[in-house]
């Protein structure tokens, strides 16, 4: 597991536990501690036997994270059991976890309805996203459980009034499931974005297992083979990415905005954000023009303009060709509103243009996932995103979005 940076935590989970199983010690400490820092109540277990245990007093705990491999019971037996034993009312989820993911693997994961895979070396932020996928699902399904006990209790309640008829009776129970059951189209569409997610990802990441397990298997002066599994396991790595950004994209879509908009040094975020991205490697080979000091505070929703910021330096650096650099800065045109310009100059040092450029089949390739969420996060605060440029090397991000009201 690598380590992120902690502005590139996901949002607070609410209180419930993580459980989390592995027979190396050093392993399951560090990925205790990993979670503790993303604000997750984690418990350890060192075997299947101790996990049981552990699950059966603790009422709390909605999500186990097992390694697949372990002597004396695997992760798989152990998903296969909570899966099977217990019901929806106590209801636990289970991320695998395996150094070789293969197809046998990943099989096996989907009969086990594992809720997702994560395969090492992972991210600290991708097992951070699994457990909040797992908590999600794990309390969606108990607070349907809720919901029916709620809905039989009335429904008896009502049973012992007078009835105004039998129209009335029967017209009664529906109206009062209308009540108590919230129209959960949006909740829906999430499940079913997570379901289709989980069913790409899950057949990717077994082969990108078994590309791993093939290069081992290649003579090292074979250089072309292993310039061919290079491409395939990077073809690989980057449609997972997409599976998740797509995701990420269609929640959006569809989730009410969680917060209400405050005014943010958005000069400051920015700055952190840049700095954890080029601790990770996450910039690649662009470099960083110095940036004049600034103060902006900008009207936003705190996690939306993080997401904001981050898919956009993503998406620069993304695009970006080799040896760009990438110059930021804060203009304010209006008394009402603050613009940041995320601008790749181009080795010979001509910047992108002011102004769009022309169609073309190099034009705004830049525009992708990423950009698309970003453009929606802007959207929904007020705020607007453009390319400009997207050929010949050159490319310019400009936001446009509200100035607080303070320093």
């Amino acid at each position: 597991m690598n380590d992120t940076h902690l502005d590139d935590k996901p949002q607070q989970p609410q209180h419930f536990r993580v459980l989390v199983v592995d027979d190396e010690p050093a392993v399951v400490t560090q990925l205790s501690d990993g979670l503790r820092v993303l604000g997750y109540d984690v418990l350890q277990a060192s075997s299947v036997h101790a996990a049981l245990s552990i699950l059966a007093s603790d009422p709390a705990i909605t999500v186990v994270v097992s390694d697949v491999r372990m002597p004396e019971s695997d992760g798989l037996g152990l998903a296969r059991h909570i899966m099977n034993e217990r019901t929806d009312s106590d209801a636990v989820e289970v991320v695998l976890i395996t150094g070789h993911a293969t197809i046998e693997d990943a099989a096996a994961a989907v009969r086990a309805r594992a809720v997702d895979f994560l395969r090492k070396p992972f991210r600290l932020r991708e097992a951070g996203d699994a457990v909040a996928r797992a908590n999600a699902r794990a309390t969606a399904r108990r607070r349907k459980i809720v919901l029916q006990k709620q809905i039989e209790q009335k429904l008896r309640e009502l049973d012992s009034q007078p009835s105004g008829g039998i129209a009335d009776s029967q017209a009664r129970p529906d109206a009062l499931a209308a009540s108590l059951i919230p129209h959960d189209g949006e909740n829906a569409h999430r499940r079913e974005v997570r379901a289709i997610s989980h069913a790409l990802r899950t057949p990717l990441v077994a082969i990108a297992g078994g590309a791993d397990l093939l290069t081992r298997d290649v003579e090292p002066s074979d250089l072309r083979a292993h310039e061919h599994l290079g491409l395939l396991r990077n073809g690989i790595k980057d449609a997972i990415a997409a599976v998740t950004l797509v995701e990420e994209l269609k929640q959006l879509d569809s989730a009410p905005p969680a917060a209400e908009p405050a005014d943010i040094d958005a000069a400051a975020m920015l700055d952190s954000i840049l700095r954890g991205l080029q601790a990770q490697g996450g910039l690649g080979c662009l470099a960083l023009l110095p940036i004049a000091p600034a103060s902006v505070l900008l009207r936003f929703r705190p996690e939306d303009l993080r997401r904001l910021f981050t898919h956009c330096l993503l998406s620069v650096a993304e695009w970006a060709p080799a040896q760009s650099r990438l110059r930021i800065g804060w203009t304010e045109p209006t008394s009402s509103t603050a613009a940041l310009s995320l601008q790749v100059v181009a080795p010979d040092g001509v910047a992108a243009p002011a102004t769009p450029a022309p169609a073309s089949a190099l034009a705004r390739t830049q525009e992708g996932l990423r950009f698309s969420i970003a453009e929606r996060l802007a959207s929904r605060n007020n705020a607007t995103l453009q390319s400009h440029g997207g050929g010949d090397g050159q490319m310019t991000l400009i936001l446009h979005a509200p100035r607080g009201t303070a320093l």
